[in-house]
């Protein structure tokens, strides 16, 4: 088992203006995105499998926390062969 945690500081602590258009729609729209917070972490725990024939089985849970508006989380799971 493993569990990790990281601080993340925002730079870049702006807004940004995100352009689409629809396919069939010649007309291109713009949505603002929410000012993110300059400060919080991430974290999470996972454990690994090793098999004796090269084989690693793996899951990992991740939550990025200390945001008042943005939850985030993430389960990854993967099989990894050695040869």
């Amino acid at each position: 088992p493993n569990i990790h945690a990281a601080y993340v500081h925002e730079f870049s602590n702006d807004s940004q203006a995100v352009t689409a258009q629809l396919a069939q729609v010649n007309i291109p729209f713009a949505i603002r995105t929410a000012s993110p917070e300059r400060d919080f972490a991430v974290a999470g725990a996972g454990i690994i499998s090793d098999f004796k024939n090269g084989m690693f089985l793996y899951l990992n849970y991740d939550a990025q926390i200390g945001q008042s508006n943005y939850f985030a989380h993430g389960i990854h799971a993967g099989l990894r062969i050695q040869f």
